[in-house]
């Protein structure tokens, strides 16, 4: 709304020669009435020095529901209470000067209904002959619906210049010169220059550096939005390469140019552009091409042969034939068959011999979904081939196949030779069972035999002691003597040891529960005398139940606690002994902290007979921690040990979770 008061520049002339009161100003006019009351659509009102209607015209009375007669005599404000309007009228009144308002809304107090309505008005001074203000006109154009057009205009190219400005097209708009007059911000970021850059151009200007798919230059006058203003005609679906100065490199754009028209008008007076950047559509095509190329050359190339075939269904939905849609070279050679002697070709036509059950076995890979692989023996070619059956497509499968005949000969002849071996092995380890029963019954024999005589040697040489030390022989004899008790005892326990060794046969008796906390007090109490003696201190943790020989599980145990003790340094031992389970196995260890091993015998220390002291330091056979070996191998297990010259030893033995 605007609102202006002017000073009038001119004294106002009476409109009747008469005094200066408002009854002659205004009166002796029903000529004047008349005029006014023929202003349609015009509202003129005339009022006196305090506002109250003097002539009123139809149109204004008629607006505010009354006649003019009703009115005269009325004050303006009394009908119509505005504290801001009455400001101006008094400002009029007793400046002289004019009010002008545009667009100025009013509701009507007594026609609510009518809502705002709006009104351009002009307020003027109304002089007498002596220069006064003897009263006002006040004359008024209702402007509503035209504000209204207005707004819904205004409101219209606000959604227009949203639309405009928000759209994923880019857009551009040309005169009838073709120079760009205007484009939106995605036109902008796809073309890689700010709008300004553009305005002012023609797509004929050599500047934008477009080119064609096949990288030609795309000339300017070929350019859709001249073509379009040139023809009169929309020109749809043209793919351009514009250089991008921003990332530098070239976007790829979907152009449409659509000429617009003035109503009666031939000829264009502008015409717009819609364009899509298709930049990483363009690149995945490019990307699809490559690979269509990458599957025609492994196609091409395979070694596999590969046919794609469609079912052929009855009413019933049952299959009743099959043909070929397409085929590689590698079919071609692995079959012996022409492609061009079977697309196309129905199966029974070829191969009249066809079982139904060749049907069925790909109607079920098409309605199950899922692939299958076989291996399958071709009659017609007398050849092996390692078949891969797919579904492809509706009533459509694909089969990759391989010619594997060489393999199966080699399979076969590799299936005779593991007979034949299977069957030397079978006859050796009948022999090695023998031979194993044989040096058995031989380590008994021999231990048995060798003994006796050591039994002899040992009652005889008690007998000479007790007979005749201190009578006839004197020390120096019962020294020798003492050597060769010595001598037999180590005999003895070597001969036990080597029995107990080749007793250890590849299982025993059945395998069955084994406590070990069982087998640990068991070899604590056989121990008691070594423990005791070296003032031993031992501790343990719980201990698991296992699978095994419990008799074996006792000398293992035995053994490595043994060597434990014996091995010590000055003070007494120390040894734990705990178990940890590993998932698949029980890990048993045995510390202790006696003297340690050198490393260097890690290899070497599970061979018989491998001591790594001498008799007068450390007493043994050298055969105890090979039995241990032997006993964890019958049990599917490993053992092993670490340790630290000097710092102790750990002995460590898994056997798996469960044995059978």
């Amino acid at each position: 709304m605007e609102h202006v008061v002017k000073n009038s520049g001119r004294k106002r002339q009476s409109l009747a020669d008469s005094n200066n009161g408002p009854a002659e100003f205004f009166g002796g006019a029903d000529l004047l009435q008349m005029v006014i009351d023929k202003a349609e659509g015009i509202h003129i009102v005339y009022l006196d020095r305090n506002f109250n209607f003097i002539r009123v015209n139809e149109t204004y009375a008629r607006t505010c529901g009354y006649t003019p007669r009703q009115m005269i005599g009325l004050n303006h404000f009394a009908l119509y209470p505005d504290e801001e309007v009455e400001k101006v009228f008094r400002q009029v009144r007793d400046t002289g000067d004019t009010a002008r308002f545009k667009d100025r809304p009013f509701v009507f107090p007594d026609q609510p209904e009518r809502g705002t309505t709006y009104w351009d008005w002009t307020l003027e001074p109304a002089l007498g002959s002596s220069g006064d203000v003897v009263g006002l006109v006040f004359t008024l154009l209702e402007t509503t619906e035209r504000k209204k057009a207005e707004d819904v205009l205004a409101h219209s190219q606000e959604k227009f210049r949203l639309l405009h400005d928000t759209m994923l097209q880019g857009v551009v708009f040309q005169n009838a010169d073709g120079q760009i007059v205007s484009m939106n911000r995605t036109a902008d970021n796809i073309l890689g220059k700010d709008s300004e850059d553009f305005i002012g151009s023609t797509s004929v200007g050599q500047e934008h550096f477009c080119i064609r798919e096949d990288g030609s230059k795309f000339k300017g006058e070929e350019h859709p939005a001249m073509v379009a203003l040139r023809t009169g005609k929309e020109v749809r679906d043209v793919v351009m390469g514009v250089w991008n100065p921003r990332t530098s490199d070239y976007r790829w754009i979907n152009i449409t140019a659509v000429p617009l028209f003035r109503s009666g008008e031939t000829a264009p007076y502008q015409v717009y552009t819609l364009f899509d950047d298709i930049t990483a559509r363009k690149k995945e095509g490019e990307v699809l091409r490559q690979n269509e190329e990458l599957y025609r050359a492994v196609f091409d190339n395979s070694q596999d042969g590969f046919a794609l075939t469609e079912l052929i269904y009855d009413g019933s939905g049952k299959p009743i034939d099959s043909v070929t849609l397409k085929v590689n070279k590698a079919f071609e050679s692995q079959t012996g068959q022409k492609a061009s002697d079977i697309i196309g070709h129905r199966t029974r036509e070829l191969h009249p011999e066809l079982e139904q059950s060749w049907l069925d076995v790909r109607d079920q890979v098409l309605k199950s979904g899922h692939s299958i692989h076989f291996e399958i023996f071709d009659p017609s070619t007398k050849r092996w081939y390692d078949v891969f059956m797919f579904p492809y497509a509706k009533n459509t499968f694909g089969e990759l196949f391989r010619d594997i005949t060489a393999r199966k000969k080699m399979e076969g002849e590799l299936q005779d030779a593991n007979e034949l071996l299977e069957a030397r092995v079978a006859e050796r380890t009948e022999e090695l069972k023998r031979s194993n029963a044989d040096l058995q019954q031989f380590a008994y024999v021999a231990s048995h035999d060798l003994q006796e005589p050591l039994r002899m040697v040992s009652s005889y040489i008690d007998l000479l002691q007790h007979r005749y030390i201190g009578k006839v022989l004197d020390d120096q004899a019962k020294e020798y003597m003492d050597f060769v008790v010595d001598g037999a005892d180590r005999m003895r326990r070597l001969i036990n040891d080597l029995l107990a060794y080749s007793r250890i046969d590849t299982r025993g008796k059945a395998f069955e529960p084994v406590d070990m906390n069982m087998v640990l007090a068991t070899s604590l109490k056989d121990l008691g005398t070594s423990i005791t003696d070296n003032d031993a201190e031992i501790t343990y943790d719980m201990l698991p139940i296992i699978t095994g020989n419990p008799g074996q599980m006792v000398i293992l145990m035995e053994n490595l606690l043994s060597n434990a003790i014996k091995f010590k340094k000055t003070e007494g031992p120390k040894v734990s002994v705990k178990a940890t389970n590993d998932g698949d196995e029980w890990i048993f260890a045995v510390q202790d902290n006696g003297i340690g091993i050198d490393p260097r015998y890690k290899g070497k220390l599970f061979q018989m007979f491998q001591r790594l002291h001498t008799k007068e330091e450390y007493d043994g056979t050298g055969i105890g921690l090979a039995i241990a070996k032997k006993i964890v191998d019958q049990h599917g297990g490993r053992i092993w040990f670490e340790s630290e010259l000097g710092k102790g030893s750990t002995f460590y033995f898994a056997l798996p979770y469960r044995t059978g």
